[in-house]
């Protein structure tokens, strides 16, 4: 006698095979289905992360700001110079363009 699985759609010739089929199905999806929650609380995670740090830099900003312009109110004017050596962009870029 065959058995029929609805869930699978195949045909096993005992119940105890049909029934370790459906078993082990359900356990594959059950796994799947996990995996996929644990990976979108990973990335839920990371993204509270970057969104705290671009957080901490905006109130940095908004800090740098204030400081800024009390000092100008104070003093005049605010100057600052940068050299390349601040600049951590064109360090990498000399050394990208080495390469080449």
């Amino acid at each position: 006698m065959l058995y029929y699985s609805e869930l699978l759609k195949k045909t096993y010739n005992s119940e105890k095979d049909c029934l370790k089929a459906e078993k082990e199905y359900n356990e594959k999806l059950e796994a799947e289905e996990k995996a996929k929650k644990e990976l979108a609380e990973k990335r839920k995670e990371r993204a509270k992360e970057v969104e705290d740090a671009y957080k901490a830099v905006q109130d940095a900003q908004k800090k740098y700001a204030e400081l800024r312009t009390q000092f100008v109110k104070d003093y005049g004017s605010f100057h600052m110079t940068f050299t390349s050596k601040d600049d951590d962009w064109n360090s990498i870029f000399e050394e990208w363009f080495k390469i080449f």
